[in-house]
């Protein structure tokens, strides 16, 4: 799902120009099964992270909770990124820094078709991406949603893993089909001596979005401002 201006990838030992394919193959156990994770670190205005070390430490411990086994050091990852990788970038471009692991191929399935296979069949790639920042003023809403976070019993939330996005998509989608938002701040009509009266509704200004027919309990909050993440 490539949507930046740029890409450049990792894989294999060295950069590639492009989101070259493929870098898993059909028969792997992240395609079959899901074992991938990614960690995600900004670069802009010509600056690394301070904390690139932190995002890479953090994808080598996702990616030992989902049972694969990492291949790279977290030093070795940061060099990889700083030495060969944004240099293909100028500095006016914000570059979004994604180091990932996969599942391999378990030739004889010895252990299980289900866990993850050897070792040694892990992959790896890094994928930068020149993706825009937000702007300034960009502001986000919020709602409920009837979906809920998973808890370690029943989920890798230990792991920043592929697996658990399609989660967040469906409380997002559900969150976008309530209704068209509510602008905050309020206009400046909103404010002046001749306002209409406040709302009686418990919903305060959400009273215009709408609550799910089948759980009354749910109502969608009002947005708010945010700095950009």
């Amino acid at each position: 799902m490539a949507f930046g201006s740029k890409i450049r990838t990792w894989f294999n030992g060295t950069w590639h120009e492009g989101d070259i394919p493929p870098v898993m193959n059909a028969a792997d156990h992240g395609t079959w099964l899901g074992t991938t994770v990614f960690d995600g670190a900004r670069w802009f205005e010509g600056l690394a992270p301070p904390d690139l070390d932190a995002h890479c430490a953090r994808v080598n411990r996702s990616a030992s909770a989902l049972m694969l086994t990492p291949t790279v050091t977290t030093e070795d990852m940061v060099d990889i990124v700083r030495e060969g990788g944004l240099t293909g970038f100028s500095t006016d471009q914000a570059v979004y820094i994604r180091p990932m692991y996969w599942g391999g191929i378990d030739p004889d399935m010895s252990a299980s078709a289900i866990a993850p296979p050897d070792p040694g069949t892990t992959g790896f790639a890094i994928s930068l991406e020149a993706i825009g920042m937000a702007d300034a003023k960009a502001t986000t809403t919020l709602a409920t949603t009837r979906f809920r976070r998973p808890v370690l019993e029943s989920a890798v939330v230990n792991a920043k893993a592929g697996c658990l996005y399609p989660n967040n998509a469906r409380m997002l989608v559900e969150a976008r089909s309530k209704a068209t938002p509510t602008p905050w701040p309020p206009t400046p009509w909103a404010m002046s001596p001749k306002a209409p009266p406040p709302m009686s509704s418990s919903c305060g200004m959400a009273k215009s979005l709408h609550r799910l027919p089948t759980a009354p309990s749910w109502r969608a909050l009002p947005a708010r401002a945010t700095s950009p993440t």
